[in-house]
């Protein structure tokens, strides 16, 4: 079965598809082995949420089947290319609070055992007079060196990244 998945019968077939968006295209199959092959491509499409729809085999007993289907948003966003509204509706927004980022600065602030006191004291005062978009850049710069100083990157993210 593996040697009938075609990915370029695939984005040929789901560009048919597109083209006929929002009708459903009716599709008559002989038994061929080219028709096998499209059969096969069109379930898997179906399978994974491209296409929707689906396919009968005539009751006459011969290996003709028709299959009716169309294209999704999901298949129109996979045709797409900036990944369609599924790419921008997909985007996950992290916010972090003004007082929960200024917290984790003077928590490390206060743990950092070669600082002078005074110094600390000057920064502190510093970090809670901070507006919002001053302790934006101070994060955005704390991350960047947080990641510029993890030695052999690849392997610390395949240790805590799934996968």
């Amino acid at each position: 079965m593996g040697e009938f998945l075609d990915r370029d019968l695939q984005r040929n077939l789901l560009n048919e598809y597109r083209e006929a968006y929002p009708q459903s295209l009716l599709t008559t199959l002989s038994g061929s082995q080219d028709d096998r092959q499209r059969m096969v491509n069109i379930s898997y499409l179906i399978d994974h949420g491209l296409l929707q729809g689906e396919g009968r085999v005539n009751s006459t007993g011969d290996r003709s089947s028709r299959w009716k289907a169309a294209i999704t948003a999901r298949g129109l966003d996979f045709l797409a290319d900036d990944g369609g509204l599924s790419a921008i509706l997909g985007v996950v927004t992290v916010r972090f609070h003004d007082e929960t980022l200024r917290a984790l600065l003077i928590d490390r602030l206060e743990a950092d055992p070669e600082a002078d006191a005074g110094v600390k004291a000057k920064l502190y005062e510093s970090i809670k007079g901070l507006p919002a978009e001053g302790l934006k850049v101070v994060m955005q710069k704390a991350l960047e060196t947080g990641l510029s100083n993890i030695p052999h990157l690849t392997h610390w993210l395949q240790g805590i990244l799934p996968g």
